[in-house]
């Protein structure tokens, strides 16, 4: 998934949609799960809602189920342990513009070096 998401240039959405072939709130659920597969499931939760972005308008991407599940995340506390992540689930709430900007923090900070 890093690997897709720095040869499409940080890009979140649609390219990288078939390497999130997992459930990422359901990973991030298992507490006893390594950090480096929590990490990937937080950003799995980025790129399902980057997709349902690409693939709707923003007000149906907030209703969906990819963003309800950013929500939980959020909620249930799961994304603290990594504040770039956190910062772009919230930044979801302000706009198509401003989660977008966001994730740009998300990739220098975990995927660029790990790619």
């Amino acid at each position: 998934m890093y690997q897709e998401i720095a040869s499409y240039n940080g890009d979140f959405g649609d390219a990288i949609a078939e390497f999130v072939d997992f459930e990422p709130l359901a990973v991030l659920m298992e507490r006893h799960a390594e950090v480096s597969i929590r990490q990937g499931a937080a950003i799995g939760l980025l790129v399902n809602f980057s997709v349902a972005l690409d693939n709707s308008d923003y007000v149906s991407a907030l209703k969906a189920k990819e963003h309800k599940e950013m929500e939980i995340a959020l909620k249930m506390g799961f994304l603290k342990e990594f504040p770039p992540i956190e910062a772009a689930a919230i930044r979801s709430r302000d706009g198509e513009q401003a989660f977008s900007e966001s994730l740009r923090s998300v990739y220098l900070a975990y995927v660029k070096e790990a790619a």
